[in-house]
């Protein structure tokens, strides 16, 4: 059940990054406030059956901007939607 969750997480985190990319096309430059972009993606469409308890998207941009920090200092390899998927199921574990 936790590595559905963790997949289905993973593809949540590839839909948001194909919407963000088309919304910074639309916005002609890279969008400095994607951490905040993605909260609102994420929670609108599908979060709350991967997650509990949900975040608000305050909390959920928190976590994406300390998910992204990690993984820029531990300079992975892993791709990052695999990376952010581990960190915010960490984050929120009632589920386990």
């Amino acid at each position: 059940m936790a590595e559905d969750r963790r997949a289905r997480l993973v593809g949540l985190l590839e839909g948001a990054a194909e919407a963000h990319h088309a919304y910074e096309v639309e916005l002609g430059e890279a969008d400095p406030r994607w951490p905040e972009w993605y909260a609102g993606w994420l929670l609108e469409n599908g979060l709350s059956g991967l997650v509990k308890p949900l975040p608000d998207a305050l909390s959920l941009t928190s976590t994406l901007v300390a998910a992204d920090h990690a993984y820029k200092q531990q300079a992975r390899d892993e791709p990052w939607p695999e990376f952010y998927a581990d960190f915010i199921l960490g984050k929120y574990r009632e589920y386990e």
